[in-house]
């Protein structure tokens, strides 16, 4: 349903995005390496995401780094890629490939097993470029995608982890490794990347970009529209205007507004 307000993960509850999806599954299926996807926050960059990542077929791992909360700590990441190698697993039913792995890097801890399984990596002991070889070598293809990649670049300094070094290592040697990458702050990401910075260990690497922009004012119109129709609600072409100008096309808003006058 349009005006469910969570990240949507299947097409037919996603509006007026099919060119982005369908951008996002070329470059996964393609020969490029890096995607960056650029766009303010609440325009749908998760979804377009979550849905291509589904409709693609291939194993990924899915990082969402707001999950940091402003614990900036190696400890905190590392939790955060357990948890995407758990989810890995089980959707994937990878468990096998993830035990034989843990055979050989020491610090990863299995618990359990099925549904009930959860993986542990040690930050204190796991190079993650030992990790991405080590699914490289046990996986056709594996796609990494992350959330507002930018907040990463907190992860730097003493103890913490430089994701530049990682990305670049990935990029120059795991070519079944895809990497896509979301900002809501494209200055800050681009510059987080550092891919015209001399200094910056991702200096000229080519990466693929796409733009999620805001709905224009007929697409929002046809947005509330359909999702209002979907509950069999009727509402006057006055109120949906208004609701238009005022909420400039941003698909968060408009899904808050429909789902408020669902609510209602």
């Amino acid at each position: 349903m349009l005006f469910d307000i969570e990240p949507k993960t299947r097409r037919e509850d996603l509006f007026g995005r099919d060119n982005e999806v369908d951008s996002i599954l070329n470059f996964i299926r393609g020969r490029s390496r890096f995607l960056a996807i650029y766009g303010i926050r609440r325009v749908g960059k998760t979804s377009v995401l979550r849905v291509a990542l589904n409709e693609a077929n291939i194993p990924y791992c899915y990082i969402d780094a707001r999950a940091l909360e402003n614990d900036f700590t190696k400890r905190r990441f590392y939790q955060l890629i357990s948890n995407c190698l758990t989810e890995l697993s089980i959707k994937w039913r990878l468990e096998n490939t993830i035990r034989n792995i843990a055979k050989i890097i020491r610090g990863i801890n299995i618990f359990g097993s099925g549904i009930e399984l959860n993986i542990e990596v040690d930050w204190r002991s796991v190079y993650l470029t030992d990790l991405l070889n080590a699914l490289s070598k046990n996986l056709d293809q594996l796609v990494v995608a992350i959330d507002e990649a930018q907040i990463l670049r907190m992860l730097k300094g003493f103890g913490k982890v430089d994701l530049t070094q990682i990305l670049a290592y990935t990029y120059d040697n795991l070519s079944n490794i895809k990497v896509i990458l979301t900002g809501s702050e494209v200055g800050v990401l681009h510059d987080f990347l550092g891919l015209e910075n001399p200094k910056s260990p991702l200096y000229g690497r080519f990466i693929d970009e796409l733009t999620i922009a805001p709905f224009n004012k007929d697409a929002s119109i046809q947005f509330l529209i359909t999702g209002f129709r979907q509950y069999g609600i009727e509402i006057t072409m006055n109120e949906i205007l208004d609701a238009v100008d005022k909420l400039n096309g941003i698909v968060g808003w408009l899904t808050y507004y429909g789902n408020a006058g669902y609510a209602e």
